[in-house]
């Protein structure tokens, strides 16, 4: 059940060499100083400014995803320290990746082309730079549109069939603008293991975008003057704990109560396989001190939400998945939406899958009544349309209701929703991550352009396959991304990564073989295969990460870093 700004990102911070041998000919030594701008894989801008100095060169490089126009924590600015050139051949290294970068001068596109490899033995990127007068990322040019701003559709399909050639993709894709759908696909299986084709109709787990129609069901009971969202919850649950006595109804629905978050406790895992009843979920959480004072910070917790349900039962009298379908799912048709329930014999339903050691698996069963009101629901691209037009249409709420929604509060969190701009646009978005599933949807006021993607296969493919779909939606020009591909890697290389590395005190990752498969397992978690995109580089398929080895100067294992979250994190090997 995260949301979408859980995504995980790498971040490299590295500084640069350049070296090489000056010479005379097309493009002389003194022809480098400059700006030069271009792309990695065309999906990472790259801005360089050298100055010609009393005895070489200086100056920096710049690296940022595209669009630029959009914060990226995977973006990084290094000093150059030296450079040299012959007429047509261009060489230089980042040492803290171990990269290396060799490109020639191509006269006829008058640029340097050539390749980045990401450390001895790694992946191997594409890379073209020319000439600019641009001073910063913010003045390059941006993508030029189609000619009439249309949706390009061919594309937007490639861009999908490349996560879903790679097994990181299966699932429905929808884009609609001007209130017309200009893409509507289905891609993979619902069922593998009968290869039941996945179908635009398949009903799949939405996980946290569940929680827009918990706090939409809120705003109807204040509507309908049942409850207000400044109250304190200790009105409705008698109950609560002294240290819950301040938190309020609009403390749940932005996430600024302090409560921890129960799906990061010690049992959650446990208790997650199995039918459950808001005590037992309520009990992982219950006893432990705020994370914060209410309204003094922001942190996303499921707990906020899962109390909200039971808010919504105490006031209206009804379960809360009786109470959405009467007052949200039945008025808007939206027949193929609803709360799931392991036992229930559901039409159309697609199965969840996670990236296992040997391809997909089957993924890890959650029963239905521990995500309850944070992130039980299921539904179609077409219903969540629906919601999409009646949500912003004012067929839900009053337009003081949806103002009070889609206001951004601490972290620009509204009601169930983020509220930021992306790209430059005004943007309302949730994502959802669930076992087996993880999804996204996105509403564009300005122009009317709504995206939403149910994924089957556990992970981060949705929110990240999103960004291309954006683009493409405003008939800006994308490259299909360079999705991340599995390299062999001898055995024994990797039983030198085989041990504890300590993130922190109370953190660790353990990496076990199993065959040929290199295993994680982290402090309170099950374990995860890590694939090899080099000899040093790894990453994960169920989450946006990677991990990275390094070794000391006698030639041992060492360390990690850990790149997710926009965040770099060392963890050093503990004695065997």
């Amino acid at each position: 059940m995260k949301r979408r700004g859980d995504r995980m990102k790498a971040t490299v911070f590295a500084f640069l060499t350049l070296a090489a041998t000056v010479g005379a000919g097309a493009v002389h030594a003194e022809d480098a100083a400059g700006a030069w701008a271009g792309t990695i894989d065309d999906h990472m801008a790259v801005l360089v400014h050298i100055d010609k100095a009393a005895d070489g060169y200086t100056g920096r490089f710049e690296a940022h995803e595209e669009p630029v126009s959009r914060p990226d924590p995977k973006a990084f600015s290094s000093v150059v320290e030296t450079l040299s050139a012959t007429p047509d051949h261009l060489v230089f290294a980042v040492p803290v990746v171990g990269g290396h970068f060799d490109a020639h001068w191509d006269a006829t596109k008058k640029a340097w082309a050539g390749t980045f490899q990401w450390g001895p033995g790694g992946n191997v990127s594409q890379i073209t730079m020319r000439r600019t007068t641009a001073a910063t990322f913010a003045d390059l040019p941006r993508p030029p549109p189609r000619p009439d701003g249309t949706a390009d559709i061919a594309k937007m399909d490639e861009v999908v069939r490349a996560y879903a050639a790679n097994d990181q993709f299966m699932g429905t894709v929808l884009v609609s603008k001007h209130g017309k759908v200009v893409f509507d696909k289905a891609y993979g299986y619902a069922d593998l293991e009968w290869q039941t084709p996945m179908t635009t109709d398949a009903k799949l787990r939405i996980g946290s975008m569940t929680k827009q129609f918990t706090a939409a069901a809120i705003l109807l009971l204040e509507e309908r003057g049942k409850l207000k969202t400044d109250d304190l919850i200790k009105t409705y649950l008698p109950d609560a704990p002294a240290s819950w006595q301040k938190i309020t109804i609009h403390n749940l629905l932005t996430h600024t109560s302090g409560l921890p978050n129960y799906t990061a406790q010690p049992g959650f895992q446990a208790l997650m396989r199995q039918a459950s009843t808001p005590k037992d979920v309520i009990a992982l959480f219950r006893d432990k001190p705020l994370d914060f004072e209410p309204d003094t910070n922001w942190a996303y917790s499921n707990s906020n939400y899962f109390l909200l349900g039971l808010i919504i039962e105490k006031v209206s009298g009804q379960t809360y998945a009786d109470f959405l379908k009467t007052n949200i799912l039945t008025p808007l048709h939206m027949d193929a939406t609803g709360y799931d329930i392991n036992a229930e014999v559901l039409s159309h339903r697609a199965l969840g899958y996670a990236p296992g050691m040997h391809g997909l698996e089957n993924a890890g069963f959650v029963d239905m009544t521990t995500p309850y009101s944070a992130g039980a629901m299921y539904s179609t691209t077409h219903d969540l349309l629906t919601w999409e037009n009646a949500l912003y249409g004012g067929r839900v709420l009053s337009a003081a209701s949806l103002k009070k929604m889609t206001a951004p509060y601490k972290a620009g969190y509204g009601y169930g929703l983020f509220i930021h701009s992306e790209d430059g646009r005004a943007t309302i978005e949730h994502g959802g991550n669930i076992n087996g599933f993880n999804s996204e949807m996105a509403h564009y006021p300005d122009d009317d352009v709504n995206i939403i993607v149910l994924d089957n296969i556990e992970g981060a493919t949705a929110s990240v396959m999103h960004n291309a779909l954006l683009r493409l939606a405003h008939g800006e020009t994308v490259t299909v991304p360079a999705v991340r591909k599995e390299v062999h890697v001898d055995r024994t290389i990797l039983q030198s990564y085989v041990g504890t590395y300590e993130l922190s005190p109370a953190f660790s990752i353990a990496f076990t073989l199993e065959g040929d498969q290199l295993v994680s397992q982290a402090t309170g978690q099950g374990k995860l295969p890590v694939f090899a995109q080099s000899n040093t580089l790894f990453f994960a398929k169920a989450v946006d990460a990677q991990i990275e080895f390094f070794k000391d100067d006698k030639g041992k294992v060492a360390y990690l870093i850990l790149h997710q979250g926009g965040r770099d994190v060392k963890g050093v090997r503990k004695q065997d």
